[in-house]
């Protein structure tokens, strides 16, 4: 909407019209279009505008003169005339799933001028895009967001929109995760007791199978002490590995562990240790064993880290001491100790070269202690040479001479590096890097003076150098020359020694060299000249001298200079000598040879006299003969074989002996010889298609001495005859040959190749049937099943054996002109070497046969030997009882008994599960029988399971049992023969017999408990009773009050089931007896007739009484010598005739009453009272039924009559009715 106001200047005639045009102000060269061009109001709509363009808005006015000018508007951009609201408030999430999300916001704090018509809302990954969730807007302030991927983690932003558009989005909200509703979490797995002592134990589990939507912080350890119900918390601080020590425990007390996971909503269920924890100390020896990478030795290079890795047991934790040479370690700076149990680390930090040692590491603990060993040895450079010499100077040479180093670096010396340098040189030249000897000779410029120095080198590298502290003079000396070397008896014989020497290192400056040879024997006193002048050689034979004496022999070296000092040998005895032959080959390792080429073998032979050479060959004792190919030549000092144009049969081992009469020496050399393969072995065809077959054969059984590389295949069409390469780099012992034609013939051939060359070639056979099973019998046999196997032919025909066919035939039932063989396996192909032929008939007698099957066609068949009839085969039952419960099994009450073995027998065994006792009946539990194992399963024990379970099997084959104890540690049973004796007014005695189940547990003590007999709860008389304080006496009663007592025993698991006396007591002191005298007033002797009915009747009279009285029982005793005697008693009626009283007692079930029998009659009512000081007379009547039994019409039947109880209620006495027998005759008629 556009408006103006009318111009001030209407040009003298009134305003009939306006004009309203528009413009785009990107488009200028387009014309003004007309938007209005009538009317003269001042405003006008422009319409049709593109939004978002810029345009120019003009207006001129019209009289009927005309058109004025114009009033352009400013630029103006084309929009709505309300404005997109304002951003939503920031987001929040809640009711969060793993999959949906419920998203909330607050309304805009601006609208933009047009009611708010839907929100859109858009999430995204923390690191993905923006996706719109919602295609149409929503209406309320939350939306529910679904389509979430669990574990992912959104944000989330929401968008307002009017008429006019989309507001700017909303802040973004936080981030949230797609997860499942938070829960508490499960309780933990696989809870165990790994260690324990008097003072800790340690625990470990595995955590809990379902987190409850929130990570596990950590887990809470309660304990409870045995006797209490009260579970304390170990832990301040949640644990947060799956294991834990539990501290602070009592020594001699028994603990329960349990422990409960916690997230962020609480904790889980508790899951409880399965066996309690008895505190105290497992003693166990130390142990130590060193780990397998310290085992033998120990070698690092200096600098490097010495690590001693030991495992260390033993029960309490051993003190761990390390001692290196004998001396004990301590920690520094470089020397670290970690006691880890069982890991013990002994940690040297860069290693020196006194670190080498015997180290040894010391476990010690009051059960004992152990030791291990371990070589330790650190490899350096070596240390300085010692005691370097410079002699024999001369002017081009001189002799440098030195000692070993102290120290070798832990490793041998490879070589010395001789140095020299003239005084005003500051370099060194070398004179020799590759010495292995301690001496030298080192050239010299003449007339010029040396510095020399040496230093020694191992593998680690070169050691400090020694120097010579004073420079040599090159300059030929005029000295004495030096004595002779090595100067000895090389042999001896019955008149002559032969001497030998070395020429001396330093000749003195002159070559013109000599020697004098002297001898003495033992007795003279002067030496006698060998020879005359001066000898030249290094050799003397010094003869005539007389066998079996002693002699002394010297040499000095002789030059223009002087002589030398004597070298003397020491005493000797001329006469014949025998020395044990030596033999050294002069090989090293072993004699590898090309064939064709020539084997030398050469040995040094010693030995006096001279020895016997003797060459043989591997483990023949045969000696080598020459020929043509092999010589053998023999010295005074040596032997020499040798073999021209090696074949591969001359590989083997070769040995020397020498004999002579001192005794025998041999020596050995291997000599391997290469040649090409030998023939590979068992080719056979396998896998034949249309167009391809498969080739396996075994390796040569000769390699030529060398590994094989490869094989080559070739092959050959039978029509064709020409042999064509398939492949040559065949590197395993089998390959599939392709693109054969299918319907041609072929044959192959293989040939292994070495880096000697490709041996002889094996070619393929021809296919035929293969050769019949062997070794065919009977495995098995039911009434209607025969089991029969075999083993493999010996040959498969040079094809796989594909199957084998079982036939059999009913012996007898062959009909003529047929051979009555059926085949078994027509379902499918047999491939084992078993069968199982059902479907028998256990009165025929069956022949078997069996053949096997290539592709070429059936072996002939291997016929069973004998026929076989279908019989059951028995076998006695076996029981194989579970090694755990050999032993015995111990249980806690409430868990279950899981009793298992495997059993045997054929027929398979009937089973029968019983626990030992007076019925041998397992009353509770489940029995299974699954393949060859059975098992007894009670779910929830008790105390009254605890016995000796017994497991049998029966078959026909015969019976088998095991027995098996079984402890279930429970609350005890209750007490035996629990009754009060020694009643008084505020007194009584209780005694009783210990349970006859104890629970698994010796009882501690007994608990007493009291309860009048007008109220129900009860009184605890003493909670702890010891087992030497019974009977036990319960005092503190109220006089004239009637108690029942219990008791109930208790051991380490808890009180048991508690025992209440039969009858209650009255607290009241005892009174004197009255007696009572019981007569019979019957007469005669009346007949008993089956069926009838008589009556007996007696009384008795008492005393007079003070007090009142109370009937409560009366027993009767029927005595008879009738061995089939019966009486049953139908009803009786009780009479007192003082108070002229009738009382009808209860009547009494119709039972037999044999012989010997007592009988207690009670009364229906309430106990009758009654008060007589006249005294009362008592009658009672019994009326009887002869119901059975044959006896003797001689025989009398006699009844005992005894009164029992009568109590004095207001004196709190008791009345006791004497015992008084009386005989009454009776004759009984059939």
């Amino acid at each position: 909407m556009i408006q103006w106001r009318a111009p001030k200047d209407d040009g003298g005639t009134p305003i009939t019209n306006y004009v309203v045009e528009k413009k785009d102000v990107k488009k200028p060269w387009e014309p003004w279009s007309v938007v209005s061009s009538s009317g003269t109001v001042t405003r006008a709509k422009v319409s049709r505008l593109e939004k978002g363009r810029e345009y120019i808005v003009r207006v001129r006015a019209e009289n009927k003169i005309g058109i004025g000018a114009p009033l352009e508007s400013p630029p103006t951009i084309a929009k709505h005339m309300f404005n997109p609201p304002g951003p939503p408030g920031l987001p929040e999430c809640s009711d969060i799933t793993e999959n949906a999300v419920t998203v909330s916001w607050s309304l805009p704090d601006y609208d933009g001028g047009s009611p708010i018509s839907g929100y859109v809302v858009e999430r995204r990954e923390m690191t993905g895009k923006w996706i719109r969730v919602n295609k149409t807007p929503v209406l309320d302030l939350r939306y529910r967001v679904s389509g979430l991927f669990e574990g992912n983690t959104y944000e989330f932003r929401v968008f307002a929109e009017n008429i006019a558009g989309i507001s700017e989005p909303s802040l973004t909200s936080d981030p949230i995760k797609a997860t499942r509703a938070i829960t508490k979490p499960g309780p933990p797995g696989n809870l165990k007791l790994k260690d324990w002592s008097k003072s800790h134990a340690d625990i470990c589990w595995t955590k809990p199978t379902r987190d409850g939507g929130s990570p596990i912080l950590g887990y809470v350890i309660e304990a409870q002490k045995s006797g209490t119900a009260q579970w304390d918390r170990i832990n301040k601080d949640l644990v947060k590995m799956c294991a834990y020590r539990v501290p602070g425990l009592i020594e001699g007390l028994e603990y329960r562990i349990r422990i409960r996971a916690t997230n962020k909503v609480g904790d889980s269920e508790p899951r409880e240790l399965p066996q309690t924890i008895l505190a105290k100390d497992i003693l166990v020896p130390p142990e130590v064993v060193v780990d397998v990478s310290c085992r033998d030795s120990v070698t690092v290079r200096a600098g490097q880290i010495i690590s001693l890795i030991t495992r260390v047991k033993g029960r309490p934790d051993p003190e761990i001491t390390w001692t290196k040479d004998a001396r004990a370690l301590a920690r520094d700076k470089r020397t670290q100790m970690n006691n880890n149990y069982p890991l013990c680390e002994l940690i040297i930090n860069d290693a020196v070269r006194s670190d080498y040692g015997k180290y040894a590491v010391v476990a010690k603990n009051s059960s004992g202690q152990a030791q291990a060993t371990i070589l330790v040895n650190v490899l350096d450079t070596p240390g300085a040479c010692q005691n370097i010499k410079v002699a024999y100077v001369t002017k081009k040479s001189c002799m440098v001479s030195w000692e070993n180093p102290e120290d070798n670096g832990g490793t041998e010396i490879t070589q010395y590096i001789i140095e020299c340098r003239q005084p005003s040189q500051r370099g060194w030249t070398v004179v020799s890097n590759d010495c292995t000897k301690r001496l030298i000779k080192a050239p010299l410029t003449e007339s010029c003076e040396y510095f020399f120095r040496v230093s020694a080198e191992n593998k680690i590298g070169t050691g400090p150098p020694t120097e010579t502290k004073t420079p040599v003079l090159a300059v030929d000396p005029i000295e004495k020359p030096g004595e002779p070397i090595d100067f000895h008896i090389s042999e001896i014989g019955k008149t002559f020694c032969f001497l030998k020497w070395k020429k001396p290192d330093y000749d003195g400056g002159s070559r013109n060299l000599g020697y004098h040879i002297e001898k003495k024997p033992k007795e003279a006193d002067e030496w006698e000249r060998l020879h005359k002048g001066a000898i030249k050689e290094t050799y003397f034979m010094a003869d005539r001298c007389i066998e079996n004496q002693i002699y002394q022999f010297r040499v000095q070296t002789k030059n223009e200079g002087g002589e030398s000092n004597w070298v003397t040998t020491a005493e000797v005895m001329v006469k014949e000598q025998l020395v044990m032959p030596e033999i050294k080959i002069k090989l090293d390792g072993t004699l590898t040879v090309k064939a064709g080429d020539s084997i030398p073998i050469e040995a040094t032979v010693t030995g006096k006299p001279q020895p016997d050479i003797k060459w043989t060959r591997d483990e023949s004792t045969e000696e080598i003969k020459k020929g043509p190919r092999l010589q053998i030549e023999s010295g005074a000092d040596f032997s020499k074989l040798l073999i021209t144009g090696a074949r591969r049969t001359d590989s083997g081992k070769y040995a020397v002996t020498a004999s002579n009469n001192a005794g025998t020496c041999s020596a050995h050399a291997k000599v391997i010889v290469l040649d090409r393969p030998g023939p590979i072995r068992d080719l056979k065809i396998s896998g034949i298609t249309n167009d391809r077959c498969h080739l396996a054969w075994e390796i040569p059984e000769d390699d030529g001495g060398c590994d094989i590389y490869n094989y080559i295949i070739e092959k050959c069409e039978t029509k064709r005859e020409v042999w064509s390469v398939h492949s040559n780099a065949v590197i395993t012992n089998k390959a599939k040959v392709t693109r054969l034609i299918e319907g041609n013939e072929y044959m192959f051939r293989v040939r292994a190749e070495n880096k000697m060359g490709s041996g002889p070639a094996v070619q393929s056979e021809a296919i035929v049937p293969p050769a019949p099973p062997t070794n065919l019998k009977v495995l098995d046999s039911t009434k209607s099943t025969v089991t029969l196997g075999w083993t493999k032919p010996v040959s498969d025909g040079g094809a796989p054996i594909i199957g084998y066919v079982v036939e059999m035939r009913a012996k007898g039932s062959v009909k003529k002109g047929e051979d009555g063989w059926k085949r078994c396996n027509v379902a499918a192909q047999l491939i084992t070497c078993e069968f199982t032929v059902t479907s028998l008939d256990e009165n025929l007698v069956y022949e078997f046969r069996v053949s096997a099957q290539n592709q070429v066609g059936m072996s002939v068949p291997c016929n069973l030997e004998g026929a076989v009839i279908p019989r059951e085969i028995l076998e006695t039952p076996e029981i194989d009882l579970d090694a755990n419960l050999k032993q015995g099994l111990t249980v806690r009450a409430g868990c279950p008994i899981r009793l298992c073995a495997t059993i045997r027998g054929r027929p398979p065994p009937k089973v029968i599960w019983r626990r030992m006792g007076i019925d041998n009946v397992v009353r509770k539990g489940k029995v299974d029988i699954i393949d060859t194992m059975t098992f007894l399963v009670i779910p929830n024990s008790t105390r009254d399971e605890s016995g000796k379970y017994c497991l049998t099997l029966q078959n026909p084959a015969g019976e088998k049992a095991v027995f098996v104890n079984v402890k279930v540690l429970d609350t005890p049973g209750p007490v035996m023969n629990l009754e009060a004796t020694d009643i008084k007014q505020t007194s009584a005695m209780l005694s009783w017999s210990p349970p006859e189940n104890n629970g698994g547990s010796d009882v501690t003590h007994y608990i007493v408990e009291k309860r009048e007999i007008d109220r129900k709860t009860w009184a605890t008389v003493k909670a702890e009773v010891a087992l030497d304080k019974i009977p036990f006496k319960v005092n503190n009663l109220i006089p004239g009050t009637e108690y029942y007592f219990r008791v109930t025993a208790v051991n380490e698991y808890g009180s048991g089931v508690p025992k209440v006396t039969p009858t209650s007591y009255l607290a009241s002191d005892p009174v004197s007896t009255y007696h009572v005298k019981i007569t019979s007033t019957q007469t005669g002797q009346p007949q008993l007739i089956r069926d009838h009915i008589f009556f007996i009747l007696a009384s008795s009279h008492s005393h007079p009484v003070k007090f009142r009285i109370k009937l409560k029982i009366l027993l009767l005793t029927i005595i008879t010598p009738l061995e089939h005697f019966a009486l049953a008693l139908q009803a009786y009626l009780l009479f007192l005739e003082c108070l002229k009283v009738e009382w009808e007692a209860e009547p009494s079930v119709f039972r037999p009453l044999f012989c010997g029998t007592s009988f207690q009659f009670g009364f229906r009512r309430q106990t009758l009272s009654l008060l007589s000081r006249l005294g009362f007379k008592l009658s009672f009547l019994l009326k009887h039924i002869v119901r059975a039994g044959p006896g003797d019409p001689e025989s009398s039947l006699s009844y005992a009559a005894m009164g029992v109880g009568c109590r004095g209620i207001p004196m709190m006495h008791w009345v006791f009715f004497t015992h008084c027998v009386f005989v009454y005759p009776l004759i009984f008629n059939h």
